[in-house]
């Protein structure tokens, strides 16, 4: 199946750009995938605590909640590079378009 695409614009707070940009440069993503994944990412999460009934969601509930975005933080902290900056990571990327 073939999935569409639509051009949307939305504001995000600067700082939250610079981060997902950056992370973008680091992993060599195209910006546009690296926030489609996100999204469907935190609707995953949601998801999966939306599975309860919001008057059986105890602590079962949020302790799955946790354990999936701690999963999700695990698998980016592994995969980024020791001790490189945003600013590193930034200039690599500009490097890079440069060269072109």
């Amino acid at each position: 199946m073939e999935t569409g695409y639509v051009r949307t614009t939305f504001e995000l707070p600067d700082d939250l750009l610079l981060q997902i940009r950056s992370e973008a440069a680091r992993s060599g993503v195209r910006l546009d995938q690296l926030v489609a994944d996100l999204i469907q990412a935190g609707l995953a999460v949601r998801r999966l605590a939306e599975d309860v009934p919001p008057d059986t969601c105890d602590l079962g509930c949020s302790e799955r909640w946790l354990e999936e975005w701690l999963s999700l933080g695990t698998e980016w902290s592994a995969a980024a590079q020791n001790d490189v900056t945003a600013a590193q990571i930034l200039d690599d990327g500009r490097s890079r378009l440069d060269e072109r």
